[in-house]
Protein backbone atom coordinates (compact mmCIF):
# COMPACT_ATOMS: atom_id res chain seq x y z
CA UNK A 1 0.00 0.00 0.00
CA UNK A 2 1.23 3.76 -0.84
CA UNK A 3 1.71 6.22 1.63
CA UNK A 4 -1.43 8.40 3.64
CA UNK A 5 -1.35 10.92 0.31
CA UNK A 6 -2.12 7.90 -2.27
CA UNK A 7 -4.69 6.47 0.59
CA UNK A 8 -6.77 9.57 0.93
CA UNK A 9 -6.65 10.35 -3.54
CA UNK A 10 -7.96 6.62 -3.74
CA UNK A 11 -10.63 7.28 -1.38
CA UNK A 12 -11.20 10.38 -2.64
CA UNK A 13 -12.04 8.35 -6.62
CA UNK A 14 -14.69 6.35 -4.21
CA UNK A 15 -16.44 9.02 -3.13
CA UNK A 16 -16.79 11.02 -6.38
CA UNK A 17 -18.96 8.32 -7.35
CA UNK A 18 -21.62 9.69 -4.99
CA UNK A 19 -21.20 12.86 -4.30
CA UNK A 20 -21.69 14.71 -7.45
CA UNK A 21 -24.43 16.94 -6.81
CA UNK A 22 -24.24 15.42 -3.16
CA UNK A 23 -26.98 18.50 -2.26
CA UNK A 24 -30.09 16.57 -4.15
CA UNK A 25 -28.67 13.27 -2.56
CA UNK A 26 -28.84 11.67 -6.88
CA UNK A 27 -28.59 8.31 -7.34
CA UNK A 28 -24.89 6.73 -6.63
CA UNK A 29 -23.13 5.90 -10.12
CA UNK A 30 -22.53 2.50 -9.39
CA UNK A 31 -20.72 1.93 -12.35
CA UNK A 32 -17.99 4.53 -10.65
CA UNK A 33 -18.44 3.17 -7.28
CA UNK A 34 -17.52 -0.21 -8.68
CA UNK A 35 -14.14 0.82 -10.52
CA UNK A 36 -13.19 2.76 -8.02
CA UNK A 37 -13.70 0.13 -5.25
CA UNK A 38 -12.16 -2.41 -7.62
CA UNK A 39 -8.78 -0.20 -8.16
CA UNK A 40 -7.80 -0.08 -4.49
CA UNK A 41 -9.19 -3.82 -3.53
CA UNK A 42 -6.54 -4.67 -6.34
CA UNK A 43 -4.22 -2.37 -4.39
CA UNK A 44 -4.21 -4.34 -0.98
CA UNK A 45 -7.33 -1.65 0.75
CA UNK A 46 -10.50 -4.03 2.17
CA UNK A 47 -13.63 -2.25 1.85
CA UNK A 48 -16.05 -2.92 4.89
CA UNK A 49 -19.32 -3.56 5.34
CA UNK A 50 -21.60 -0.66 6.02
CA UNK A 51 -22.05 -1.39 9.66
CA UNK A 52 -25.56 0.09 10.79
CA UNK A 53 -24.41 1.88 13.48
CA UNK A 54 -20.79 3.14 12.51
CA UNK A 55 -21.52 3.62 8.75
CA UNK A 56 -21.46 7.29 7.82
CA UNK A 57 -23.15 9.01 5.08
CA UNK A 58 -19.81 9.38 2.46
CA UNK A 59 -17.14 6.71 2.52
CA UNK A 60 -14.32 7.08 5.14
CA UNK A 61 -10.96 5.80 5.14
CA UNK A 62 -8.89 4.12 7.75
CA UNK A 63 -5.37 4.46 6.45
CA UNK A 64 -3.66 2.86 9.48
CA UNK A 65 -5.64 -0.09 8.92
CA UNK A 66 -5.71 0.22 5.05
CA UNK A 67 -9.29 -0.11 5.27
CA UNK A 68 -12.43 2.00 3.70
CA UNK A 69 -15.89 2.03 5.04
CA UNK A 70 -18.37 2.03 2.93
CA UNK A 71 -20.87 4.73 2.39
CA UNK A 72 -25.09 3.87 3.84
CA UNK A 73 -26.16 6.64 1.50
CA UNK A 74 -24.50 4.52 -2.00
CA UNK A 75 -26.36 1.58 -0.32
CA UNK A 76 -29.27 1.36 -3.18
CA UNK A 77 -32.21 0.91 -1.08
CA UNK A 78 -31.15 3.93 0.82
CA UNK A 79 -33.11 7.05 0.30
CA UNK A 80 -32.78 10.51 1.57
CA UNK A 81 -35.78 9.91 4.22
CA UNK A 82 -34.29 6.72 5.55
CA UNK A 83 -30.52 8.03 5.73
CA UNK A 84 -32.21 11.16 8.12
CA UNK A 85 -34.27 8.41 10.03
CA UNK A 86 -31.42 5.71 10.95
CA UNK A 87 -28.78 8.92 11.67
CA UNK A 88 -31.19 9.91 14.03
CA UNK A 89 -31.88 7.41 15.94
CA UNK A 90 -28.70 5.34 16.22
CA UNK A 91 -27.07 3.47 17.80
CA UNK A 92 -29.40 0.56 17.84
CA UNK A 93 -29.28 -2.05 20.60
CA UNK A 94 -30.80 -5.21 18.63
CA UNK A 95 -32.61 -5.71 15.12
CA UNK A 96 -36.33 -5.39 16.39
CA UNK A 97 -34.78 -1.68 18.24
CA UNK A 98 -33.79 -0.87 14.52
CA UNK A 99 -37.41 -2.10 13.36
CA UNK A 100 -39.26 -0.66 16.38
CA UNK A 101 -37.90 2.91 16.07
CA UNK A 102 -37.34 2.93 12.21
CA UNK A 103 -39.94 1.37 10.82
CA UNK A 104 -38.60 0.58 7.61
CA UNK A 105 -40.24 -0.74 4.32
CA UNK A 106 -39.78 -4.06 3.50
CA UNK A 107 -37.70 -3.53 0.63
CA UNK A 108 -35.61 -1.18 2.50
CA UNK A 109 -34.93 -3.75 5.33
CA UNK A 110 -34.12 -6.75 3.04
CA UNK A 111 -31.88 -4.10 1.09
CA UNK A 112 -29.76 -3.17 4.13
CA UNK A 113 -29.74 -6.85 4.98
CA UNK A 114 -28.38 -7.73 1.77
CA UNK A 115 -25.74 -5.04 2.62
CA UNK A 116 -24.72 -6.45 5.80
CA UNK A 117 -25.75 -2.96 7.84
CA UNK A 118 -26.33 -5.92 10.59
CA UNK A 119 -24.20 -8.14 10.67
CA UNK A 120 -21.99 -6.80 13.28
CA UNK A 121 -25.09 -5.47 15.48
CA UNK A 122 -26.31 -9.56 15.52
CA UNK A 123 -23.27 -11.42 15.60
CA UNK A 124 -24.56 -13.03 12.48
CA UNK A 125 -24.14 -13.28 8.69
CA UNK A 126 -26.55 -11.46 5.63
CA UNK A 127 -28.29 -14.89 5.54
CA UNK A 128 -28.26 -15.22 9.23
CA UNK A 129 -29.99 -11.80 9.62
CA UNK A 130 -32.44 -12.16 7.17
CA UNK A 131 -33.71 -15.66 8.70
CA UNK A 132 -34.35 -13.23 11.85
CA UNK A 133 -35.99 -10.37 10.45
CA UNK A 134 -38.27 -13.11 8.11
CA UNK A 135 -39.44 -14.97 11.20
CA UNK A 136 -40.35 -11.63 12.50
CA UNK A 137 -42.13 -10.48 9.34
CA UNK A 138 -43.77 -13.62 9.53
CA UNK A 139 -45.06 -13.52 13.01
CA UNK A 140 -46.31 -10.17 12.62
CA UNK A 141 -48.05 -11.45 9.56
CA UNK A 142 -49.32 -14.35 10.81
CA UNK A 143 -50.76 -13.71 14.60
CA UNK A 144 -51.88 -16.61 16.80
CA UNK A 145 -55.98 -16.54 16.44
CA UNK A 146 -58.10 -17.26 18.84
CA UNK A 147 -59.92 -19.90 16.68
CA UNK A 148 -59.29 -21.47 13.18
CA UNK A 149 -62.02 -22.45 11.09
CA UNK A 150 -62.24 -23.98 7.78
CA UNK A 151 -60.67 -21.01 5.97
CA UNK A 152 -57.21 -21.80 7.82
CA UNK A 153 -57.58 -25.44 6.91
CA UNK A 154 -58.29 -24.44 3.36
CA UNK A 155 -54.83 -22.31 3.60
CA UNK A 156 -53.33 -25.41 5.27
CA UNK A 157 -54.12 -27.70 2.32
CA UNK A 158 -53.45 -25.39 -0.41
CA UNK A 159 -49.55 -25.76 0.66
CA UNK A 160 -49.79 -29.22 0.43
CA UNK A 161 -50.32 -30.26 4.10
CA UNK A 162 -51.48 -33.76 4.22
CA UNK A 163 -50.74 -35.92 7.36
CA UNK A 164 -51.48 -39.47 7.23
CA UNK A 165 -53.67 -39.71 10.17
CA UNK A 166 -56.32 -37.06 8.52
CA UNK A 167 -56.18 -38.78 5.06
CA UNK A 168 -59.89 -40.01 4.85
CA UNK A 169 -60.96 -36.67 6.50
CA UNK A 170 -59.04 -34.40 3.98
CA UNK A 171 -60.58 -36.34 0.53
CA UNK A 172 -63.83 -35.59 2.02
CA UNK A 173 -62.51 -31.65 2.43
CA UNK A 174 -61.62 -31.63 -1.31
CA UNK A 175 -64.26 -33.53 -2.77
CA UNK A 176 -67.09 -30.59 -1.17
CA UNK A 177 -64.69 -28.19 -3.01
CA UNK A 178 -65.35 -30.27 -6.07
CA UNK A 179 -68.87 -30.76 -6.04
CA UNK A 180 -69.76 -27.04 -5.25
CA UNK A 181 -68.23 -25.78 -8.07
CA UNK A 182 -69.16 -29.03 -10.60
CA UNK A 183 -71.80 -31.02 -9.21
CA UNK A 184 -74.41 -28.36 -7.36
CA UNK A 185 -77.69 -27.53 -8.10
CA UNK A 186 -78.80 -24.17 -6.43
CA UNK A 187 -82.67 -24.63 -7.79
CA UNK A 188 -83.32 -27.58 -5.85
CA UNK A 189 -80.55 -27.35 -2.85
CA UNK A 190 -78.96 -30.30 -3.98
CA UNK A 191 -75.78 -31.62 -5.02
CA UNK A 192 -76.36 -34.09 -8.60
CA UNK A 193 -73.67 -36.67 -8.36
CA UNK A 194 -73.83 -37.65 -11.80
CA UNK A 195 -70.08 -37.94 -12.68
CA UNK A 196 -68.95 -42.07 -11.88
CA UNK A 197 -66.44 -40.89 -9.43
CA UNK A 198 -68.18 -39.33 -7.36
CA UNK A 199 -70.39 -41.32 -7.28
CA UNK A 200 -68.20 -44.01 -5.76
CA UNK A 201 -66.83 -41.59 -3.58
CA UNK A 202 -70.48 -40.96 -2.24
CA UNK A 203 -71.08 -44.70 -1.06
CA UNK A 204 -67.47 -44.90 -0.23
CA UNK A 205 -67.39 -42.16 2.77
CA UNK A 206 -70.68 -39.96 2.70
CA UNK A 207 -73.51 -42.68 2.36
CA UNK A 208 -73.14 -44.70 5.74
CA UNK A 209 -73.65 -40.89 7.36
CA UNK A 210 -76.95 -40.36 5.74
CA UNK A 211 -80.13 -41.82 6.25
CA UNK A 212 -81.85 -42.77 3.07
CA UNK A 213 -85.63 -43.43 4.13
CA UNK A 214 -85.42 -40.14 5.56
CA UNK A 215 -85.15 -38.39 2.28
CA UNK A 216 -81.30 -36.97 3.03
CA UNK A 217 -80.46 -38.56 -0.20
CA UNK A 218 -82.08 -40.49 -3.26
CA UNK A 219 -80.86 -42.36 -7.04
CA UNK A 220 -83.01 -40.67 -9.70
CA UNK A 221 -84.25 -42.89 -12.57
CA UNK A 222 -81.17 -42.35 -14.80
CA UNK A 223 -79.24 -43.22 -11.92
CA UNK A 224 -78.03 -39.66 -11.16
CA UNK A 225 -77.54 -39.47 -7.12
CA UNK A 226 -78.91 -36.65 -5.42
CA UNK A 227 -78.02 -35.14 -1.78
CA UNK A 228 -80.02 -32.49 0.09
CA UNK A 229 -77.65 -29.68 0.86
CA UNK A 230 -78.34 -29.95 4.72
CA UNK A 231 -78.36 -34.00 5.00
CA UNK A 232 -74.39 -33.85 3.18
CA UNK A 233 -73.42 -31.05 5.22
CA UNK A 234 -74.13 -32.74 8.62
CA UNK A 235 -71.76 -35.41 7.14
CA UNK A 236 -69.67 -33.57 5.83
CA UNK A 237 -68.80 -31.86 9.03
CA UNK A 238 -68.53 -35.06 10.86
CA UNK A 239 -65.42 -36.05 8.94
CA UNK A 240 -63.85 -32.06 8.67
CA UNK A 241 -64.84 -31.29 12.14
CA UNK A 242 -61.87 -33.82 13.60
CA UNK A 243 -59.70 -31.42 11.62
CA UNK A 244 -60.94 -28.16 13.06
CA UNK A 245 -60.74 -30.02 16.29
CA UNK A 246 -57.08 -30.70 16.26
CA UNK A 247 -56.20 -27.05 14.85
CA UNK A 248 -57.53 -25.72 18.20
CA UNK A 249 -55.23 -27.36 20.04
CA UNK A 250 -51.95 -26.42 21.16
CA UNK A 251 -50.34 -28.62 18.66
CA UNK A 252 -52.62 -27.90 16.07
CA UNK A 253 -52.18 -24.00 16.17
CA UNK A 254 -48.26 -24.57 16.38
CA UNK A 255 -48.46 -26.74 13.10
CA UNK A 256 -50.68 -24.21 11.39
CA UNK A 257 -48.36 -21.23 12.14
CA UNK A 258 -45.43 -23.34 11.08
CA UNK A 259 -46.51 -24.55 7.81
CA UNK A 260 -48.05 -21.24 7.18
CA UNK A 261 -45.16 -18.42 8.41
CA UNK A 262 -42.92 -21.05 6.33
CA UNK A 263 -44.80 -20.46 3.32
CA UNK A 264 -44.37 -16.76 3.65
CA UNK A 265 -40.36 -16.72 4.48
CA UNK A 266 -39.88 -19.20 1.76
CA UNK A 267 -42.17 -16.63 -1.14
CA UNK A 268 -39.65 -13.94 0.45
CA UNK A 269 -36.47 -15.15 -0.36
CA UNK A 270 -37.60 -16.98 -3.88
CA UNK A 271 -39.12 -13.97 -4.93
CA UNK A 272 -36.38 -11.02 -3.80
CA UNK A 273 -33.29 -12.90 -1.69
CA UNK A 274 -32.14 -16.00 -4.46
CA UNK A 275 -29.02 -16.23 -4.47
CA UNK A 276 -25.21 -16.35 -2.89
CA UNK A 277 -24.64 -13.21 0.27
CA UNK A 278 -21.54 -12.43 -2.94
CA UNK A 279 -25.19 -11.72 -5.44
CA UNK A 280 -26.56 -9.54 -1.98
CA UNK A 281 -23.79 -7.51 -2.08
CA UNK A 282 -23.16 -6.31 -5.65
CA UNK A 283 -27.20 -5.71 -5.72
CA UNK A 284 -26.85 -3.87 -3.29
CA UNK A 285 -23.46 -1.92 -2.93
CA UNK A 286 -21.73 -3.32 -7.03
CA UNK A 287 -18.76 -4.31 -4.89
CA UNK A 288 -17.77 -7.98 -3.64
CA UNK A 289 -17.22 -8.24 -0.11
CA UNK A 290 -16.58 -11.87 -0.10
CA UNK A 291 -15.89 -13.70 -3.50
CA UNK A 292 -16.35 -12.85 -6.62
CA UNK A 293 -19.54 -14.86 -8.14
CA UNK A 294 -17.31 -16.06 -10.44
CA UNK A 295 -14.46 -17.20 -8.40
CA UNK A 296 -15.05 -20.99 -9.01
CA UNK A 297 -14.87 -20.81 -12.75
CA UNK A 298 -13.21 -23.43 -14.37
CA UNK A 299 -11.38 -20.59 -16.26
CA UNK A 300 -8.54 -22.71 -18.51
CA UNK A 301 -11.55 -24.56 -19.66
CA UNK A 302 -13.28 -21.45 -21.08
CA UNK A 303 -9.91 -19.66 -21.79
CA UNK A 304 -10.86 -16.96 -19.34
CA UNK A 305 -8.09 -14.62 -18.94
CA UNK A 306 -6.72 -11.95 -16.59
CA UNK A 307 -6.90 -8.58 -18.37
CA UNK A 308 -3.89 -7.41 -16.59
CA UNK A 309 -1.52 -10.44 -17.99
CA UNK A 310 -2.34 -9.98 -21.65
CA UNK A 311 0.11 -7.44 -23.12
CA UNK A 312 -0.93 -4.23 -24.29
CA UNK A 313 -0.56 -3.91 -27.77
CA UNK A 314 0.37 -7.23 -29.93
CA UNK A 315 1.30 -7.93 -33.34
CA UNK A 316 -0.39 -11.35 -33.56
CA UNK A 317 -3.28 -10.92 -30.40
CA UNK A 318 -4.90 -14.54 -30.21
CA UNK A 319 -8.69 -14.64 -29.03
CA UNK A 320 -9.36 -15.29 -25.73
CA UNK A 321 -12.43 -14.49 -22.96
CA UNK A 322 -12.54 -12.57 -20.39
CA UNK A 323 -15.68 -13.30 -17.93
CA UNK A 324 -17.85 -10.72 -15.15
CA UNK A 325 -20.35 -9.34 -13.53
CA UNK A 326 -21.84 -6.03 -15.93
CA UNK A 327 -21.43 -2.66 -13.81
CA UNK A 328 -22.49 0.13 -16.30
CA UNK A 329 -22.65 0.88 -20.06
CA UNK A 330 -22.23 3.19 -22.26
CA UNK A 331 -24.12 3.79 -25.05
CA UNK A 332 -22.47 6.13 -27.29
CA UNK A 333 -19.11 4.62 -27.47
CA UNK A 334 -20.56 0.92 -27.46
CA UNK A 335 -18.80 0.07 -24.19
CA UNK A 336 -20.09 -2.48 -21.68
CA UNK A 337 -17.72 -2.19 -18.45
CA UNK A 338 -17.51 -5.99 -16.26
CA UNK A 339 -16.23 -6.08 -12.87
CA UNK A 340 -13.80 -9.59 -13.41
CA UNK A 341 -12.93 -11.45 -10.27
CA UNK A 342 -9.12 -10.95 -11.23
CA UNK A 343 -8.54 -7.91 -13.31
CA UNK A 344 -10.71 -5.65 -11.25
CA UNK A 345 -13.20 -3.27 -13.81
CA UNK A 346 -12.79 -3.56 -17.53
CA UNK A 347 -14.06 -1.92 -20.37
CA UNK A 348 -14.70 -3.96 -23.04
CA UNK A 349 -15.91 -2.03 -26.70
CA UNK A 350 -18.23 -3.85 -29.05
CA UNK A 351 -18.50 -2.78 -33.03
CA UNK A 352 -22.09 -0.99 -33.03
CA UNK A 353 -24.38 -3.90 -34.40
CA UNK A 354 -23.40 -6.37 -31.31
CA UNK A 355 -23.77 -3.57 -28.85
CA UNK A 356 -26.74 -2.91 -29.85
CA UNK A 357 -28.27 -6.84 -30.10
CA UNK A 358 -26.81 -7.59 -26.68
CA UNK A 359 -28.12 -4.52 -25.05
CA UNK A 360 -31.32 -4.44 -26.42
CA UNK A 361 -34.86 -5.75 -24.61
CA UNK A 362 -36.66 -8.26 -26.45
CA UNK A 363 -40.66 -8.15 -25.80
CA UNK A 364 -43.63 -9.08 -27.03
CA UNK A 365 -47.01 -7.29 -27.53
CA UNK A 366 -50.38 -8.51 -26.75
CA UNK A 367 -52.46 -7.90 -30.02
CA UNK A 368 -55.37 -6.92 -28.14
CA UNK A 369 -54.14 -5.05 -25.02
CA UNK A 370 -50.94 -3.83 -26.69
CA UNK A 371 -49.41 -4.62 -23.15
CA UNK A 372 -45.09 -5.69 -23.84
CA UNK A 373 -43.98 -8.33 -21.79
CA UNK A 374 -39.95 -8.32 -21.71
CA UNK A 375 -39.15 -11.97 -22.33
CA UNK A 376 -34.87 -11.07 -22.92
CA UNK A 377 -34.00 -8.16 -21.12
CA UNK A 378 -30.58 -6.65 -21.89
CA UNK A 379 -27.78 -8.80 -21.07
CA UNK A 380 -25.52 -5.65 -20.50
CA UNK A 381 -27.97 -4.61 -17.17
CA UNK A 382 -26.32 -4.01 -14.31
CA UNK A 383 -25.52 -7.38 -12.26
CA UNK A 384 -25.64 -10.00 -15.10
CA UNK A 385 -22.89 -12.04 -15.62
CA UNK A 386 -21.49 -12.46 -18.82
CA UNK A 387 -18.63 -14.28 -20.98
CA UNK A 388 -16.93 -12.23 -23.64
CA UNK A 389 -14.48 -13.05 -26.58
CA UNK A 390 -12.06 -10.89 -27.85
CA UNK A 391 -8.55 -9.30 -27.31
CA UNK A 392 -6.96 -6.53 -25.70
CA UNK A 393 -5.86 -3.20 -26.93
CA UNK A 394 -4.04 -0.87 -24.87
CA UNK A 395 -6.29 -0.53 -21.84
CA UNK A 396 -9.51 -1.93 -23.50
CA UNK A 397 -10.83 -5.10 -24.48
CA UNK A 398 -12.16 -5.52 -27.91
CA UNK A 399 -15.24 -8.05 -28.59
CA UNK A 400 -14.26 -10.19 -31.54
CA UNK A 401 -15.90 -13.73 -32.67
CA UNK A 402 -14.57 -16.86 -31.47
CA UNK A 403 -15.53 -19.20 -34.51
CA UNK A 404 -16.52 -22.90 -32.96
CA UNK A 405 -18.37 -25.78 -34.71
CA UNK A 406 -21.43 -24.30 -33.06
CA UNK A 407 -20.66 -21.08 -34.74
CA UNK A 408 -19.50 -18.08 -33.96
CA UNK A 409 -19.32 -16.68 -30.34
CA UNK A 410 -19.39 -12.99 -29.29
CA UNK A 411 -21.20 -12.82 -25.81
CA UNK A 412 -22.80 -15.14 -23.59
CA UNK A 413 -25.16 -14.53 -20.41
CA UNK A 414 -23.87 -16.92 -17.94
CA UNK A 415 -26.72 -18.71 -15.96
CA UNK A 416 -25.21 -20.40 -13.33
CA UNK A 417 -21.93 -21.45 -12.35
CA UNK A 418 -21.85 -25.45 -10.75
CA UNK A 419 -19.94 -26.72 -8.49
CA UNK A 420 -17.01 -28.55 -10.63
CA UNK A 421 -16.71 -25.11 -12.34
CA UNK A 422 -18.56 -25.33 -15.67
CA UNK A 423 -20.95 -22.69 -16.45
CA UNK A 424 -24.56 -22.77 -17.65
CA UNK A 425 -24.06 -20.45 -20.58
CA UNK A 426 -26.68 -18.99 -23.39
CA UNK A 427 -25.73 -17.87 -26.56
CA UNK A 428 -28.69 -16.90 -28.28
CA UNK A 429 -30.74 -14.08 -27.48
CA UNK A 430 -34.41 -15.02 -27.12
CA UNK A 431 -36.22 -14.97 -30.97
CA UNK A 432 -39.62 -13.08 -31.06
CA UNK A 433 -41.55 -12.57 -34.37
CA UNK A 434 -40.57 -9.19 -35.45
CA UNK A 435 -37.80 -8.32 -32.33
Amino acid sequence: MGDASDDEEENEEVEDAVSDKKEKRVAPNYGKIAKAISDVQLSGVQVELPAINNAQVDFVPDVKNQKIYYSLQAISTVGVDLLEKILTERPFASLQDFLDRVQPTQTQMLGLIKAGCFNQLCGKTQRGVLAEYLQHEAEKNFPRKDKLTAVNLKKLIELKWAPPEFRDELRVFKFKRYIDANQYDASTKRYLLSEETCQKFFTTFIEQKLNCAKGDYSVLPEGVIAIKSTAFKKAYDSYVGKIIDFLNTPKGQDTYLETVRQDYINGIIDKYCYGSESRWEFETMSFYHGDHELKNVNNAYYNIVNFNDLPETSEKPTTCALAGTVVGTNNMRHMVSILTPRSGVVDVKLFGDAYVRYNKKISTVDPDTKKKTVVDDSWFKRGNKIIVYGMRKENTFHCRGLKTEYGTRYVGLIKNVNHDGTLDISYKRASVKGA
